[in-house]
C-alpha cells in the first residue's frame, strides 16, 4: 500500500435531473472552494488528452463491432466537467499519484477530445522513484475517470490508498444516477501505458503549470530527455462511459400483415375468433402497451470494466475488451473460438444463486425480496415511463448509424448501469437479469361487438366497460384464457369444454380433448346426462363451492385459481389503473439481449446483459399472444427467479439494435 500526502475536498454539485428522472451522485466541484487543489509540498504539473467514445464494443463478428453501428454520443452525454487522473505502476497497478482537475479542461477536436492539466504531489512521485533501480525510463498505467462521483474520490481521500484501489465499485441507491446531463460517468475503455522521466530530478522543468510533463504527447523534443507519449499505441487516453442507454420506438406497424387493421399506435392484434370448422376469423381483442417499466438494474457496478474466462473475478484483465463468442447452428460455442464476460459486481453472488433479497441487489427488482412476482401494491417498486411519453422524448442524436433509414426514429428512454451474468448460459435467468415490463391493456374491436354469440357480447361487454360496472376486481367480471382463446366466464368456458367432448347424436364423450381435462380434470362434468362423478379436485368443482358460497370465500376463491392455472387457464381480473382507467390488463417480460445467438430456446455466453457504453434500440414489433396476468395466483406460468430468460414460448418480439454508444436493435415479439 502506499502512503499518500495529497488531500483532495469534496465539494458535492447541485443535483442534475437526467431525462430518466434519476438523480445524478455527487460529483466533484472546486476541490477547496477557489478552484485549487489541495497538497502538501511542492508539485508538478501533467496534462493528459481524452478522447470521447466514439464506439466500444458490442456484438459479434469481431472485437469493438456492433450488431448496428456505432452511434456518436450527444454533447450532453460526452462534456467532462471534472477529471481524476490517477498514475498507477504498470506491474501491479500500485498507486503512484493523482490529480484532480476541474478548472483547466479545455474542449478540442471539436468536442471529441478534452484535454487536463492537473497537479500532482511531488513527494508521492519521488516514493515513487525511491522503488525504482536504475536510470531507465519508467512505464506506467494512466487512469482517467471522467465526472468521477464523490464515492470514487473517497478512495483517493484517505491517508493510505488500498493496494487494490482498482476494485473499487460504485454503487446507487434507488433514484440515484451517473449520467446527469454534461456529467456522466466514465472510465479507460483500456490500459493506458505511458513512460515517465527517468529520476525524480527530471521532473523539476514541469513544476510551472505553463509547462505541464504531456501524458499525451511529446516531452523534451530534440533532447536526451526526449519523451514521446504521443506515438504509437499512445497519444489520447480512451475512455468510455459507465452506463448504457435504452432507446425506443414504436414497432406496430412493422408487421406487414398488422397494416390492414389499421390500428393506433403500439396496439397489436392478439385474439381472433376461432370458426366452427377450427379456422381463424375476426380479430376480436387487440393488446394496447401503454406503459414500460426497467426492472432488475444493478444498484453497483466496478468503476473499471474487467473480462474474464468465465466472468468470476479470477484471472480477470482490468480494461480487457469484450470478444465475441462464436457460436454454431444450435447456438453452441464452437471450439477454439472462444469469447469471455465482462465481469459483474456481484459475480460470485450469482454464480452461488440469487433466489432471495434482490433490492440487496438491484434497484426496481422484478421480484419480492421473497421471490414472488407480485408488484400490485400501492406502491410500484419498478420504474416506470408511459410509452407515449417516451415517444414523445428527444430522438437519439446521431441517426447516421441507421445508413439505409431501415429502423426508423428511436426516442431515448432512459440510461442503466452494467449488468451481467458469470458461468453457465443457464444462469441467465429472470431473477437477476435487467429487464422491460409492458403493462398491455386488452381493446376490444368492431367485429367483436358486432358479433351475434352472446358469449361474444358478453365478452365485449365487459372489456369494454359497458355500464361502467368495473368497479371491483373482485365482483366484476373474470375472463379466462386458455390457447389464446378468451372466454367471458367460468359458464362459457364449461359450456365450450362439454361441446367440444359431447356428441348429442351418439351421447358419447371425448374426455381425452384438453379442454376437457382443464375445466373437468379426470372426471364428469356434474350434468344429468353425464354419469360419471365429478373430480373434486378439478378447476369446474372447486368453482362450483366457490360459486355456491356466494363468491364471497377468499379461500374457496383461491382453490380454484390454484386448480384452474394448474391445468393451464390464465385468470384476468379488472383493475383501475390510475392512468388508463378500468380495464383488463397484462403484463409481458423481455429480458435485455447483449449478444443475440440467433437460436431460439438456446441461450449463449453473455447473450442477456447490459453492458457499458451500448445502446440498446428497443422496438415491440409483434404480440403473439395475451401476457401475464397482473395477479401471480391467476397465472398459470408465473416467472421464478431461476426461471430461464429464454424458453421455446415466444409472447413477443422485440427488435434490439446495439451500437457503441453502441447500437444493438432488439426485435421484440411476445
Amino acid at each position: 500500500m502506499k502512503i499518500k500526502s495529497l488531500f483532495v475536498g469534496l465539494l458535492s454539485l447541485a443535483m442534475f435531473a437526467s431525462c430518466s428522472d434519476d438523480v445524478v451522485v455527487d460529483n466533484p466541484g472546486n476541490p477547496d472552494g477557489n478552484g485549487n487543489t489541495v497538497a502538501d509540498g511542492s508539485g508538478v504539473y501533467m496534462q493528459v488528452v481524452v478522447s470521447m467514445p466514439e464506439g466500444s464494443r458490442s456484438f459479434t463478428s469481431g472485437p469493438g463491432s456492433s450488431t448496428g453501428g456505432s452511434e456518436v454520443g450527444s454533447d450532453a452525454e460526452n462534456r467532462v466537467s471534472s477529471m481524476l487522473i490517477v498514475l498507477a505502476k504498470q506491474s501491479n497497478n500500485e498507486y503512484i499519484a493523482h490529480a484532480l482537475v476541474d478548472n483547466s479542461i479545455v474542449s478540442i477536436n471539436n468536442g471529441k477530445s478534452y484535454s487536463a492539466k492537473g497537479k500532482i504531489s511531488k513527494s508521492d512521485l519521488a516514493d515513487y522513484y525511491a522503488g525504482l533501480t536504475g536510470g531507465a525510463h519508467t512505464d506506467i498505467h494512466v487512469f482517467v475517470f471522467c465526472n468521477p462521483t464523490s464515492d470514487l474520490l473517497e478512495v483517493f481521500s484517505e491517508n493510505v490508498v488500498a493496494a487494490d484501489w482498482y476494485n473499487a465499485m460504485c454503487q446507487l441507491g434507488e433514484g440515484e444516477s451517473i449520467w446527469a446531463n454534461n456529467y456522466f460517468l466514465m472510465s479507460n475503455s483500456e490500459i493506458a501505458t505511458r513512460t515517465l522521466p527517468k529520476s525524480i530530478d527530471d521532473w523539476n522543468p514541469f513544476s510551472v503549470e505553463t509547462n505541464p510533463f504531456n501524458l499525451s504527447g511529446v516531452n523534451s523534443e530534440g533532447e536526451d530527455k526526449e519523451i514521446n507519449n504521443g506515438g504509437a499505441g499512445k497519444g489520447a487516453v480512451k475512455v468510455e462511459r459507465a452506463c448504457a442507454r435504452f432507446d425506443f420506438r414504436d414497432g406496430s406497424k412493422d408487421i406487414a400483415a398488422n397494416a390492414e387493421f389499421n390500428l393506433p399506435a403500439n396496439t397489436y392484434p392478439v385474439v381472433r375468433h376461432v370458426n366452427e370448422d377450427g379456422t381463424i376469423g375476426d380479430v376480436h381483442v387487440n393488446i394496447k402497451l401503454n406503459k414500460m417499466l426497467l426492472v432488475n438494474m444493478s444498484n453497483s457496478f466496478y468503476f473499471l470494466r474487467r473480462v474474464s474466462a468465465n466472468g468470476t473475478p479470477t484471472n480477470s484483465i482490468l480494461c480487457g475488451s469484450e470478444m465475441p463468442w462464436y457460436t454454431d447452428n444450435n447456438g453452441l460455442p464452437v471450439p477454439g473460438l472462444t469469447g469471455n464476460y465482462v465481469v459483474d459486481a456481484y459475480a460470485q453472488e450469482k454464480m452461488d444463486g440469487v433466489e432471495t433479497q434482490f433490492s440487496k441487489y438491484f434497484n426496481y427488482s422484478f421480484f419480492d425480496d421473497n421471490g414472488v412476482c407480485d408488484n400490485t401494491g400501492t406502491t410500484n417498486r419498478w420504474y416506470l415511463s408511459r410509452i407515449e411519453d417516451v415517444l414523445k422524448n428527444g430522438n437519439d442524436d446521431n441517426p447516421d448509424w441507421d445508413t439505409d433509414k431501415k429502423y426508423g426514429d428511436y426516442k431515448v428512454w432512459r440510461y442503466v448501469t452494467e449488468n451481467t451474468i458469470p458461468g453457465e448460459a443457464r444462469n441467465q435467468v429472470n431473477g437477476i437479469t435487467t429487464g422491460v415490463v409492458f403493462k398491455g391493456k386488452m381493446e376490444v374491436t368492431e367485429e367483436l361487438k358486432n358479433s351475434a354469440d352472446e358469449y361474444d357480447q358478453a365478452l365485449y361487454n365487459a372489456i369494454a366497460n359497458v355500464g361502467d360496472v368495473l368497479v371491483s376486481s373482485k365482483t366484476r367480471p373474470i375472463i379466462y384464457a386458455y390457447s389464446n382463446i378468451l372466454y367471458c366466464s367460468w359458464p362459457n368456458i364449461r359450456q365450450q369444454a362439454i361441446s367440444v367432448s359431447y356428441s348429442a347424436d351418439t351421447q358419447e364423450w371425448n374426455r381425452t380433448n384438453t379442454l376437457y381435462k382443464a375445466v373437468f380434470g379426470n372426471g364428469g362434468t356434474g350434468e344429468d346426462y353425464d354419469e360419471l362423478a365429478e373430480d373434486t379436485g378439478s378447476a369446474n368443482y372447486l368453482w362450483n363451492q366457490w360459486d355456491k358460497d356466494g363468491r364471497i370465500s377468499d379461500a374457496a376463491l383461491l382453490a380454484f385459481k390454484k386448480a384452474a392455472t394448474g391445468s393451464g387457464i390464465t385468470i384476468y381480473q379488472a383493475s383501475n389503473d390510475v392512468d388508463d382507467g378500468w380495464g383488463y390488463y397484462c403484463y409481458y417480460y423481455y429480458w435485455n439481449r447483449h449478444n443475440d445467438n440467433n437460436v431460439a430456446s438456446q441461450m449463449g455466453p453473455m447473450e442477456f446483459a447490459v453492458v457499458r457504453n451500448n445502446v440498446y434500440k428497443l422496438a415491440v414489433t409483434n404480440i403473439k399472444q395475451l401476457g401475464h396476468p397482473r395477479i401471480s395466483e391467476n397465472d398459470p406460468e408465473p416467472p421464478t427467479p431461476d426461471t430461464p430468460n429464454e424458453k421455446g414460448d415466444v409472447y413477443l418480439t422485440v427488435e434490439c439494435e446495439v451500437l457503441p454508444w453502441v447500437v444493438r436493435v432488439n426485435n421484440i415479439e411476445f
